[in-house]
């Protein structure tokens, strides 16, 4: 289990951001990948409606029993994104949210 508490100090680089609306998971830190696949003229278009590139593509350990894999690579990113949707649709996992946490 994957455990995620409300934090006050607000949101860094590092920071990993779980998002219902996300379609993917996305991180800014080409460190985190087990496996990378670079791509080339790729882009997602933002809700803000910027267009950013999608550097890469891989997996990346997030916990000791939860591997992600298609997470994307975009450095631009402010923070790291997890898509509540793609761990329930394509993981499995069952995510639950309380006032001031994540359970997954």
């Amino acid at each position: 289990m994957l455990t995620s508490s409300k934090s006050e100090i607000g949101i860094s680089t590092s920071s990993l951001v779980i998002d219902s609306g996300a379609t993917h998971h996305v991180s800014n830190n080409r460190d985190r990948f087990l496996d990378f696949l670079a791509l080339v003229n790729t882009f997602v278009n933002l809700r803000n409606r910027n267009i950013v590139s999608i550097v890469g593509i891989g997996s990346v350990q997030l916990s000791q029993s939860i591997l992600l894999h298609d997470v994307l690579f975009i450095p631009e990113f402010r923070f790291n994104l997890l898509s509540v949707s793609m761990l329930t649709k394509k993981k499995g996992f069952i995510v639950s949210f309380t006032s001031t946490s994540c359970f997954i």
